[in-house]
């Protein structure tokens, strides 16, 4: 099953994309763990697109396409921000420091890649697309 829905570049809008993604989950039987990792992964993405790669224009769009293809949930998120691949651009955080000695940023990849099984990033057709998704249990 495949849904896929169109936010204007708010952040009031997360509450939308939390329940969406709730009801889409629940209607596919995806378990509660699963459910929260996502949903935080999707927070940190959107508040990134919206601060950083659109700098608060709210008059930009961000698409998340949910999936389940077997027990795998996915969700592609798309925006036409500059050009920017979390995985290879983001600098690493140095997660041994204390946390007033770290460098801001970095830590979303990070936290995201900790969460989900996979996570791929291409730019197409002036398009950011970032994949990430988790195996999940039913």
């Amino acid at each position: 099953m495949k849904t896929a829905r169109t936010y204007s570049a708010k952040l009031e809008n997360l509450d939308a994309i939390y329940a969406d993604t709730e009801s889409f989950c629940e209607q596919n039987g995806v378990d509660s763990a699963s459910l929260f990792a996502l949903n935080l992964c999707l927070d940190e993405i959107f508040t990134n697109i919206v601060s950083y790669g659109y700098k608060n224009d709210d008059t930009k769009e961000v698409e998340i396409e949910l999936e389940i293809n077997g027990n795998v949930l996915s969700a592609k998120i798309t925006d036409s921000a500059p050009p920017f691949d979390p995985i290879t651009q983001a600098t690493p955080p140095d997660i041994t420091a204390d946390a007033q000695e770290r460098d801001v940023g970095g830590l979303g990849i990070y936290f995201i890649k900790k969460n989900m099984d996979g996570v791929s990033y291409r730019y197409v057709d002036g398009k950011n697309e970032l994949t990430i998704s988790k195996k999940i249990s039913k």
